[in-house]
């Protein structure tokens, strides 16, 4: 089951010099599409905790710098719905578990974060070096995870946080973005890690066709025109004329065809798209190591059918 801090697919620091600006520029993220927000539970972080359930409880909010137990229960009682550990703790997970509170755990090495998977963690805060490649060193973690479990910690590039949205063992990405400053600004900041987390990309367009002769008519004027070649695909459906021109073999959903969007992740995408009141037509999904790859809106969009792809 997805937790509740996964929503977004970003945690974003919140950074306040004054408490009382706590709800007003949660309403803000909210309008930038960002659900989740963590607090730093030193100062007055759980005055904003508690201000923020009470006044904007659509909001998802943690507590973060926590090392004690004592840090642990007064996070929870302030109503922290999910809580980061400094340090790894076999005790302060089984209490977080049992105060009911979703708990992220840093992990310094694989092992800790199997062993942090295995005590029932929700998740394990990691630190990636900047000067390496992201899937590289994300490789060793997919052999033992099946499911996202990672919130790699401190990211600040949107092409970074796209592609590790993208990743099927990454649950969240932690950024520190959000401080204090002015609501439009903190709306469009989250704007732009929403578009960051998601990172629809055009993919291709499918063009349908009554018959062969006519796909066979279709994909010979896109060569004879552009020099584009007419490849068949080894599914048996269609031509392709270049990796963005589909042309079918019989009419298939859409009037006209459809057109693929290219998302990180097409099961975050997909619910996103239903909560703003996007029907999908389902019976249409797909799914590729049981995560799901391919899934249709209902609604046509200029006479084409539109799916979501997941990005490889």
């Amino acid at each position: 089951m997805k937790c509740a801090y996964q929503e977004s697919g970003v945690i974003p620091r919140f950074y306040l010099e004054n408490v009382g600006d706590a709800a007003e520029t949660a309403r803000a993220m909210l309008a930038g599409e960002v659900c989740n927000v963590v607090m730093d539970v030193r100062g007055e972080g759980l005055l904003a905790i508690e201000t923020i359930r009470r006044e904007v409880p659509e909001m998802t909010v943690g507590a973060c710098a926590i090392h004690t137990p004592e840090e642990l229960r007064a996070a929870v009682k302030a109503g922290a719905q999910f809580v980061m550990l400094c340090e790894f703790s076999e005790a302060m997970i089984s209490e977080a578990k049992e105060l009911g509170v979703e708990v992220i755990v840093h992990c310094e090495t694989l092992s800790e974060v199997i062993q942090a998977r295995d005590l029932g963690a929700d998740g394990a805060k990691i630190r990636l070096d900047p000067a390496k490649r992201v899937q590289e060193q994300l490789k060793p973690y997919r052999t033992y995870l099946s499911e996202p479990f990672l919130v790699p910690a401190e990211i600040t590039d949107p092409a970074v946080i796209g592609e590790l949205t993208a990743s099927p063992v990454v649950a969240s990405v932690e950024t520190d973005w959000i401080r204090t400053m002015e609501l439009r600004t903190v709306e469009n900041t989250c704007r732009e890690l929403h578009a960051a987390v998601l990172g629809f990309t055009f993919a291709h367009v499918g063009i349908n066709c009554p018959d062969i002769e006519g796909t066979r008519a279709v994909s010979g004027r896109f060569t004879e025109l552009f020099g584009f070649p007419a490849t068949d695909n080894p599914r048996g459906n269609s031509f392709y004329s270049t990796s963005s021109i589909e042309v079918m073999k019989f009419m298939q959903l859409g009037t006209h065809g459809h057109l693929g969007i290219r998302t990180n992740n097409a099961a975050r995408a997909a619910e996103w798209l239903e909560k703003k009141g996007v029907k999908l037509r389902h019976g249409t999904e797909k799914y590729v190591d049981g995560r799901l790859s391919n899934i249709y809106l209902e609604e046509e969009i200029g006479g084409f059918a539109v799916h979501l792809l997941q990005k490889r």
